[in-house]
């Protein structure tokens, strides 16, 4: 990297709605990373991450996180 160059960091939001575009396949690649300044082999990683990670949306490992977080939510609201 270059020096003075800043990384641009994406949230998780952002990065969710930028893989919807590349898996709706309306535009190429080159189109997608074109209109949000990114590299097309970031779009890949993003993509490959998105579609390996789809099978745990719908685990019961995932209900068991939101039970812990809604139970660290109840207790810091009675704090």
């Amino acid at each position: 990297m270059k020096k003075g160059t800043v990384r641009t960091h994406y949230p998780p939001e952002q990065k969710a709605q930028i893989v919807l575009e590349v898996l709706s396949e309306n535009q190429t690649l080159a189109q997608i990373a074109g209109a949000h300044g990114l590299h097309v082999n970031m779009l890949r990683k993003w993509r490959v991450q998105a579609l390996e990670r789809l099978p745990s949306v719908f685990s019961d490992e995932n209900q068991a996180v939101r039970e812990r977080e809604a139970a660290h939510e109840r207790e810091r609201q009675e704090l």
